[in-house]
């Protein structure tokens, strides 16, 4: 599946940093230098060493591991994609940087690069073959552009 420690991901024209916490490092943030973080585990940091720049916005969304999104998830994604648009350095994760990590990432696809027909294929280019974990996840990316979930992610994610 592959290690994520902060792996630049371009979507929308904008860049952006995903990551697994349990293998993120203090040497990966002062490396990325995020003005945001994105906490989609909203749990203590797997790294109680992990020390972020007081100037650093910290946003927590907990989606359960193996799970869907809230109901505000279109909000929440376009409240990422302005930080994205403000000219902010991002880093998001979740525990493995995969499924959660890959749902917010395919969603910013879905809202920023509406020419791509499909975000989550994008993002497991991309990013990581194993974005998106639930067909919860795939639906929550889909639902965006008000479209149904492509019978490839209703049957399996894999």
């Amino acid at each position: 599946m592959g290690v994520h420690r902060g792996n630049k991901v371009k979507i929308g024209g904008f860049d952006l940093f995903a990551a697994g916490a349990m293998v993120l490092q203090q040497s990966d943030i002062e490396r990325i230098a995020p003005d945001v973080v994105v906490d989609l585990a909203a749990h203590k940091r797997f790294n109680h060493n992990l020390h972020f720049s007081n100037r650093t916005l910290v946003i927590t969304k907990h989606l359960q591991d193996f799970g869907g999104v809230s109901a505000d998830w279109s909000e929440f994604v376009e409240n990422i994609a302005g930080h994205l648009r403000a000219g902010q350095k991002v880093l998001c994760f979740c525990r493995g940087g995969h499924g959660r990590t890959g749902c917010l990432l395919s969603s910013l696809t879905a809202l920023l690069e509406p020419d791509v027909e499909d975000p989550i294929a994008a993002v497991r280019q991309r990013y990581c073959s194993h974005a998106v974990e639930t067909v919860a996840q795939a639906d929550a990316v889909f639902r965006l552009r008000q479209l149904p979930t492509p019978e490839q992610y209703r049957r399996s994610l894999f």
